[in-house]
């Protein structure tokens, strides 16, 4: 028999998200453990970098639990965003006169004509109130922009940015990033991001509960048809109390049940996939850069580059990387990514001053039908006492005050429901009838 602990709140987690979620629960006066698979509190190896932006979306009703998480919020300044190509940068949104200096000129009267093409059948549909199927990321930018657009434009973006064939790329996708205005407001935080994590953590430990790091789980022993407990290497068991919080990706998940109750959910587990997010910080040319720059160029190794708010003289340079994956030497990839942004005209970084931080299950990759897939592994959560929680656990692209969000709703709920809160707080309200997406804009979100 293997060693039992006493019950608590239990939250499983590998990275920031899973911490901010075990603080929310905290903050209702639980006492929570953290199984946290890194080996650090924050799952992170360089916690003073923030992911990505480190922008966020905090709405007024939940502002204050927020702080109480993460420390005062500022209102984030303006930083812009612009697409690259060619070594021609274009801020965002782009002048006509840039859009057409995107497109070699062998590609520019085809990429015109589509273009005029695809307007045309769009004011025809609001004529007629006609409708077309779109299932594919490729079906929605080909309607609205035209192939040439396309396949020179978004598709090596996007398959770089989710790792995965754009023609297998969900509808959804294209909504949510080129469809969904994001004029914020946004906030950061008001100290560094490590300094946010040390106070989440802190959160936890003040209402008795802890972190452990490096805990490998190895299965979930159910009981009644309820989630019991936790099963780790070495034959521990941590009994779990209440639903058990999990910002692990749902996928993941079904491979810790049971055979006979995982079984019929091999195939959406296999659906439901996320790739690492892999952050090369250089110190280099950044004055005159736009905070967010995309990088639309085929042969590029990283899809985007940031100029977070707060850290002078560093840009992020962001790589997808399939879950699993090895990671490339850190000299390797320094190399590789000043070299390309040299070569595409973004700067001249330094391969001597680099650190590498690989956020684990941070890109929600979405295929044809992937929401079906996972709204059937949250159906059968929702019977074994299960919380998906989380950017990881909600597949879902949340920024940390959303994830602050979604697990303050589900605290507040004795029993949640799952489809419910998702529907309202991460599938978003996409106009599915906007043809008038601006290739100007390019990128939303």
């Amino acid at each position: 028999m293997g060693r039992k602990q006493d019950g608590a709140r239990v939250v499983i987690g590998a990275g920031p998200d899973g911490l901010r979620a075990a603080a929310v629960l905290a903050t209702a006066g639980h006492r929570v453990t953290l199984l946290q698979e890194a080996p650090t509190v924050s799952g992170l190896r360089h916690p003073e970098l923030p992911q990505s932006s480190g922008r966020m979306r905090t709405h007024d009703e939940v502002r204050e639990l927020v702080e109480q998480v993460m420390g005062p919020l500022v209102e984030a300044p303006g930083g812009g965003r612009g697409v690259v190509r060619g070594g021609r940068i274009a801020w965002l949104p782009m002048k006509r006169r840039e859009v057409v200096g995107l497109f070699s000129p062998p590609r520019l009267l085809p990429a015109a004509q589509a273009w005029f093409d695809a307007r045309q059948r769009a004011a025809r549909t609001d004529l007629t109130l006609g409708g077309q199927e779109e299932r594919t990321y490729r079906d929605w930018v080909v309607r609205r922009m035209g192939e040439p657009a396309y396949l020179d434009l978004y598709k090596p973006w996007a398959g770089r940015r989710w790792g995965l064939d754009p023609d297998q790329l969900g509808v959804a996708v294209a909504r949510v990033h080129h469809a969904l205005p994001d004029a914020g407001p946004h906030q950061v935080c008001g100290g560094r991001s490590h300094v946010a994590l040390e106070l989440a953590h802190e959160t936890i430990t003040r209402h008795g509960g802890q972190v452990r790091t490096g805990v490998q789980v190895e299965g979930l022993d159910l009981e009644a048809g309820k989630v019991a407990a936790v099963r780790l290497g070495g034959g521990e068991r941590v009994a779990v109390q209440g639903p058990l919080w999990v910002a692990r990706n749902p996928g993941r998940v079904v491979s810790w049940l049971p055979d006979e109750v995982a079984a019929p959910y091999h195939h959406d587990a296999a659906q439901v996939a996320a790739a690492d997010l892999l952050i090369v910080c250089l110190k280099g040319e950044v004055d005159g850069l736009p905070e967010e720059l995309h990088v639309l160029d085929e042969d590029a190794p990283f899809w985007a580059v940031v100029t977070p708010y707060g850290i002078k003289e560093y840009a992020l340079f962001l790589h997808t990387l399939p879950a699993g994956a090895p990671e490339p030497s850190t000299e390797a990839l320094a190399q590789r990514t000043a070299e390309a942004a040299r070569r595409l005209g973004i700067g001249s970084f330094s391969e001597q001053e680099v650190r590498v931080e690989r956020v684990v299950d941070h890109q929600p990759v979405w295929p044809v039908g992937g929401h079906v897939h996972l709204h059937r592994i949250v159906n059968l959560a929702e019977q074994l006492g299960l919380v998906f929680v989380g950017r990881t656990g909600a597949w879902g692209d949340l920024d940390a005050g959303q994830e602050v969000r979604l697990a303050a709703a589900y605290r507040d709920q004795a029993a949640p429901d799952q489809r419910a809160v998702l529907r309202e707080l991460v599938d978003p309200p996409a106009r599915l009838d906007d043809l008038r997406a601006s290739l100007r804009r390019f990128i939303e979100r």
